[in-house]
């Protein structure tokens, strides 16, 4: 039987959460806890790639913490934006980035995502590109559409 993260036919998989959960723990079987895998390859299909970081990050975001127990992060305008959050992840013990492509620095992280908080704030009044920064998820509202996703007790039940 083939993984769901080895299929490119996804949409056939049923409910995306439980897609974004076994893409998850794939993601961190293939990652090492203190650091980012230096190969730079994701163990996803490129079509799960591309979907969980270009529409359905968050949902992989709280898979990713559902599995592990570390905190969702995001990348914005911080608290009081204008444009609010463009991408998330989580962020691992040894302080690097984890989301679909792997694991990451959180400078190179800010720097590949900040573009696009530029991009959607350029035109907003009040936008202030000094404040992109990669925050706590809980700035822009996670705890109130998750609130077990922000809690920093590890669940009794976490696959590892």
């Amino acid at each position: 039987m083939r993984s769901p993260c080895d299929a490119d036919p996804f949409e056939h998989q049923g409910d995306r959460y439980a897609l974004a959960l076994s893409a998850a723990r794939a993601i961190v079987a293939a990652e090492p806890v203190n650091g980012p895998n230096t190969s730079g390859a994701s163990p996803l299909s490129p079509a799960l790639e591309e979907r969980f970081t270009e529409g359905e990050c968050d949902l992989l975001s709280d898979a990713l913490h559902e599995v592990t127990g570390w905190p969702v992060v995001a990348v914005g305008d911080g608290d009081g934006g204008v444009v609010g959050w463009v991408h998330a992840g989580v962020r691992m013990p040894s302080g690097d980035i984890l989301d679909a492509r792997g694991a990451h620095d959180p400078l190179t992280w800010l720097d590949d995502w900040a573009p696009f908080v530029d991009a959607y704030g350029e035109y907003l009044e009040d936008y202030d590109a000094e404040n992109v920064e990669v925050s706590s998820a809980e700035i822009y509202g996670w705890r109130e559409r998750w609130p077990h996703l922000t809690s920093d007790e590890l669940p009794e039940n976490r696959a590892w």
